[in-house]
């Protein structure tokens, strides 16, 4: 019916509000770990550390998600797709510059991968969820050489995207 009438076939399309949530995610780990407030970071502070975190969730919601720049603009506060285009054209500098900030953009790239990539995982039966994770979190940290607190930030943010029995 929608073809007869000019519009586009939504169900074949992939979901939107997924990758729309996993950006969510994404800002609200950079949040955490370049430590300004989730207004900072999709609000228009210009500031460096709201630059640097804002740059960094917009590169690493584009590499995990393989959204537009037009789609990550709505996402980062309404922002021109050029807006978005130029962060992310820094993040090579920035890497070069700051050894802190590349640290950085490593764990939350790190973070954003695991979630994204292990959603599977997430819908197992509450009995081996928490030894499937252990073992995840294990595995990962080993395989990146990774110290423990990145291994612990892993294992966070695995089990913040963990759904309550409730839901």
């Amino acid at each position: 019916m929608n073809a007869l009438i000019g519009r586009p076939n939504v169900s074949a399309a992939p979901s939107l509000t997924e990758k729309q949530t996993c950006v969510l995610q994404i800002i609200a780990y950079a949040s955490r770990i370049f430590e300004v407030s989730h207004s900072q970071l999709v609000g228009r502070d210009r500031s460096t550390p709201a630059f640097h975190a804002r740059a960094a969730a917009i590169h690493v919601a584009r590499k995990v998600t393989g959204l537009s720049f037009p789609a990550l603009g709505e996402l980062f506060g309404d922002r021109d797709h050029t807006t978005i285009m130029y962060a992310e054209s820094q993040i090579e500098v920035l890497k070069l510059r700051s050894p802190r900030f590349q640290r950085r953009l490593g764990r939350l790239l790190d973070i954003s991968e695991a979630v994204a990539g292990n959603a599977g995982i997430l819908s197992l039966a509450d009995d081996t969820t928490e030894q499937v994770f252990s073992d995840l979190a294990v595995a990962f940290a080993k395989a990146r050489r990774m110290d423990s607190n990145r291994a612990a930030d892993l294992i966070a943010a695995l089990v913040v995207a963990i759904p309550s029995k409730d839901v």
